[in-house]
């Protein structure tokens, strides 16, 4: 009897234990993964705000400077030191802050260390200008705790070219009488690809109103007595 009651609980025990694993398997269900976002943009370009101009609206902003060029950009603007000396300022961080790249490597001048030297890439020339802020500027370097300023001239072709293209631009300044120019010109046969490019810049005093001339004058005089 005793055996029985034995062999009639271990039976028991299994059937229980067959039950509850039927059960817990019966609830689990395939893993649905679901992507997407709100923006239209993919996981890498959320963390990183990176503002891209290029074709006609950068022939429309293109200016004697890289810092008057990008000027109208949320987050940006530019230093002033004479028409042809101005540096990128982003969210208010200047100077070494700052990376000033060409093709991705940074720009070897003197416009970090004083407001008075031009920066070493010229706007004429730019293909395209990409503009990093916020924390995905620290990727760069020390350097660019403020931002990177990235300007893409093609002049290190990254792919190959079968026929020749280029483009010409001409440009006039009133007020210092500015006379510029540049030409571009990609050659290549499939295998080979060559880049050239030229750009002059040719500008005058600054002229103003004669009747911006400020006259002074200045008469000062007091009393003093004594009791």
């Amino acid at each position: 009897m005793r055996l029985r009651y034995f062999v009639y609980c271990i039976f028991s025990s299994l059937l229980l234990t067959q039950h509850a694993q039927a059960d817990e398997i019966s609830i689990q269900a395939p893993s649905v993964p679901i992507t997407g976002n709100p923006l239209g943009a993919d996981s890498d370009n959320l963390v990183v705000p990176v503002a891209t101009i290029n074709g006609r609206d950068l022939s429309i902003r293109r200016e004697a400077t890289l810092g008057e060029t990008l000027n109208d950009i949320p987050g940006v603007n530019s230093s002033y030191f004479g028409p042809n000396a101005s540096r990128p300022i982003i969210r208010g961080m200047e100077g070494d802050r700052v990376q000033i790249m060409q093709n991705g490597v940074g720009v070897l001048d003197a416009s970090s260390l004083s407001p008075d030297h031009a920066v070493g890439v010229d706007p004429l020339i730019a293909e395209q200008i990409e503009v990093v802020r916020g924390p995905a500027s620290i990727l760069y370097g020390t350097g660019a705790v403020g931002g990177v300023v990235n300007v893409i001239d093609h002049r290190i072709p990254k792919e190959s070219l079968n026929g020749a293209v280029g483009r010409a631009e001409a440009r006039y300044g009133g007020a210092d009488n500015e006379r510029s120019g540049a030409a571009v010109v990609d050659v290549g046969n499939g295998f080979l690809a060559i880049h050239a490019d030229v750009y002059k810049r040719k500008t005058d005093d600054l002229s103003i109103p004669d009747s911006a001339v400020i006259k002074l004058k200045n008469l000062d005089g007091g009393i003093h007595t004594a009791n």
